[in-house]
């Protein structure tokens, strides 16, 4: 059995069900499990999937999980003493074989299709890397699609971005402010200004999730729209707008990044920033996207 964790929020969990398909698709013999235990609602919406694309994943036993991960879920009787004996475990014999964690998560490990699929494996990492999937991705594509409506507010947004040259701009601040992550002011000039060297008549909807910050951020010049009113379980809203735009300047972002590639226009041209997220080697990008 593979078990594969599902963390974070809606472009991590995005990225860690597209690794699992590509686990399937690579390895058939295998069972794919999930284990949900560790989502924190605290932090992001919880388990999004379902609610975003209708996608109801098998979950693993929480026993399945203290067997195999390197540390035991919450639920497990005996938590506490069973987490000393871990760390005394660890300290003592190593990280356990079954236990698979990325360095950086933005590299592509080729050898993660190599396992023994004659053990168990737990999987904990984004894996945002799109080599994964991508000699899936109309599979990806497929599973990937929006369930809901959009309120009349959003249908109006949505109205406009078809009917124009549209180019969504995604600026993410707030939470990236402790980790020094959030990108500067340059970085959006370049990618407007190589917009419009390459797009007629261009028209930018803006999505972020600090307002105040935006006049500072994007060139004077430039017809901008800005997009307001989806938050907490609403905000997959933004990311289902963005994708219906015809280009896109993307942040260092996963939830961006998801927003730009199931942007089905052939023709779009999509920027994205050199740069990772804290110490990420890699951004979060595909390989033809322009990286400024």
């Amino acid at each position: 059995m593979f078990i594969v964790c599902i963390d974070g929020g809606l472009g991590n969990q995005m990225f860690e069900y597209a690794f699992s398909l590509a686990l399937q698709n690579e390895i058939p013999e295998v069972t794919v499990e999930y284990d949900l235990s560790v989502l924190d609602t605290h932090i992001h919406n919880g388990y999004e999937l379902e609610r975003v694309f209708g996608l109801k994943l098998k979950q693993c036993q929480l026993k399945e999980v203290a067997r195999c991960a390197e540390f035991v879920p919450k639920g497990i009787k005996g938590h506490s003493f069973l987490t000393l004996c871990y760390r005394l475990r660890r300290y003592l014999f190593g990280t356990k074989y079954s236990y698979i964690h990325p360095d950086d998560h933005t590299i592509y490990y080729k050898k993660i299709f190599l396992m023994d699929v004659l053990h168990s494996y737990y999987f904990q990492g984004v894996w945002a890397n799109e080599q994964y999937f991508r000699n899936i991705k109309e599979k990806v594509l497929e599973v990937f699609q929006f369930q809901g409506e959009m309120n009349e507010q959003n249908r109006r947004y949505l109205e406009e971005i078809r009917k124009m040259t549209s180019i969504s701009i995604h600026i993410r601040r707030g939470d990236y402010k402790e980790s020094g992550s959030f990108l500067d002011a340059s970085y959006y000039i370049a990618a407007v200004r190589f917009m419009e060297e390459h797009v007629p008549n261009p028209v930018y909807f803006v999505f972020s999730d600090e307002e105040n910050i935006v006049d500072t951020i994007l060139p004077e010049a430039g017809n901008y729209s800005w997009i307001r009113g989806n938050t907490g379980e609403k905000s997959y809203i933004d990311m289902w707008l963005m994708s219906e735009c015809k280009h896109n300047i993307i942040a260092n972002s996963t939830f961006s990044f998801w927003g730009a590639y199931l942007n089905k226009n052939k023709e779009k041209i999509v920027v994205a920033p050199k740069c990772g997220f804290a110490n990420n080697r890699n951004s979060f990008s595909c390989q033809e996207w322009v990286k400024l």
